[in-house]
């Protein structure tokens, strides 16, 4: 049974999702705020405005706020999002040894980290994955300098909370290569979208499969970069079954497909689900420095089976259902010898275990 906490606790997060697409991030979003209520009732849940969305005079307020920290801290970035977190915190009325559940915008990480430190404030980060680490330019480009400067810092403050929850064992275990010693919260579906799942598993039984789907959002860089060798091997191997390729911005790669795929675009959730229910398998190919961390658990969940690439799947524990492959040849095998029938992956433990702590800290 949940407890009344003897602590304040806020699941805060800067900038509000954006648009009309429903995507990783938002779902995820949406699983942490689930549980933070399960677990402390009384917990306020605040999406504060990203700075840019502030007037000009409370920018130049909070630069102004910021200015003596941003020489010591060499950024005059860092010194504005100091005053603007710190603004934040004061306006929930937080009070030391409270707690703040930091939904994780890795941009305002290291001032949070700042804040929750001179305010006497409790701190449970929650990074959706490792920025660092994630390319946001196509084609994909890597500067090594800046991708090690970047990792120091997220690392660095993540290091300061007092709890780390990470999306993916990958996450994890990097974390854990710095001396933070991060816990494992996968994702899973909120309930509403569990619900559905549970609904495309039973469709699913009442017919026979039709295609391959690849799903993903063509606008992530390494998403884009896994599509397009997966539509090379669809034209070096020549798979059994059509190919649908759908998701947010893959219509780009209509040129790149060839016989035997159908490019899709952006659809709405209804049509997903349909796709989904007459699925053989969901084909997932990543490239480094990503991984599929929502579609992997929401196919399985819908009793697909998944065949994914070693980047692909790096992030999660063996489930039932996923096949992981190297090369060609482990591509090959594995979309020969598709289960029909994948048992549901269970992350209640997980779940479970994640409430608890809160419960604990919030005592």
């Amino acid at each position: 049974m949940p407890t009344s906490p003897a602590r304040r606790a806020v699941l805060l997060r800067i900038s509000p999702w954006g648009g009309n697409e429903v995507h990783g991030g938002q779902l995820r979003s949406q699983q942490i705020a689930d549980l933070v209520a399960r677990a402390l009732p009384a917990a306020i849940t605040h999406v504060a405005p990203a700075p840019r969305s502030l007037s000009r005079p409370v920018l130049a307020g909070l630069a102004l706020r910021g200015a003596a920290e941003a020489a010591r801290l060499a950024s005059p970035a860092q010194g504005l999002f100091n005053a603007f977190v710190d603004r934040t915190i004061a306006g929930l009325g937080l009070g030391r040894g409270d707690l703040v559940i930091y939904d994780a915008d890795q941009r305002y990480g290291p001032a949070m980290a700042r804040i929750a430190a001179r305010r006497g404030l409790r701190l449970v980060a929650l990074p959706h994955n490792v920025e660092a680490l994630i390319p946001y330019v196509w084609p994909i480009a890597i500067d090594v300098d800046r991708v090690s400067r970047n990792l120091a810092r997220e690392v660095g403050w993540l290091a300061r909370a007092n709890q780390v929850w990470a999306i993916g064992r990958f996450d994890r275990e990097l974390f854990e290569l710095f001396g933070i010693d991060a816990r494992l919260l996968p994702y899973a579906p909120p309930p509403a979208r569990a619900a559905d799942l549970a609904a495309i598993r039973t469709r699913r039984r009442q017919s026979a499969p039709t295609h391959l789907l690849i799903l993903g959002t063509a606008h992530n860089a390494p998403t884009r970069a896994g599509m397009v060798e997966q539509l090379a091997l669809v034209r070096a191997q020549r798979p059994s079954l059509p190919v649908i390729l759908a998701g947010y911005g893959t219509e780009a790669l209509t040129a790149d497909a060839g016989d035997g795929v159908t490019v899709l675009g952006a659809q709405s959730w209804p049509a997903l689900m349909d796709l989904m229910a007459g699925a053989a398998a969901l084909w997932v190919h990543q490239a480094p420095m990503s991984g599929a961390l929502t579609r992997i658990p929401e196919a399985l969940l819908a009793g697909v089976p998944v065949v994914a690439n070693s980047w692909a799947a790096r992030g999660h524990v063996a489930m039932d259902g996923l096949a992981v492959y190297e090369d060609a040849a482990g591509l090959a095998a594995a979309l020969a010898a598709l289960p029909t029938e994948v048992a549901p992956p269970d992350f209640s433990a997980a779940e479970a275990a994640f409430m608890a702590s809160l419960q604990v800290l919030a005592a």
